[in-house]
């Protein structure tokens, strides 16, 4: 799920099943660079993340089984 206030975009995923990578193309983004920041379920609490991503790129997040995350992405 993504939602867009203003210039910043707020991302979630909730999953129930076994552990995988997420797949989040980011072609909702404008031109430019993005900073992203995620937290995700980690095995031992949440895990905090950054990435700076372009509209082409593809985020990808690793969610444990019954996992998910919360990202905010917002211009670099």
């Amino acid at each position: 799920m993504a939602r867009r206030d203003g210039d910043r975009w707020f991302l979630g995923n909730v999953t129930a099943g076994k552990a995988h990578t997420e797949k989040v193309p980011l072609r909702f983004l404008g031109h430019g660079t993005y900073a992203v920041d995620v937290v995700r379920d980690g095995p031992d609490g949440l895990v905090r993340e950054s990435h700076e991503v372009r509209a082409h790129d593809t985020l990808r997040v690793h969610v444990p089984a019954d996992g998910g995350f919360a990202a905010v992405a917002h211009r670099s």
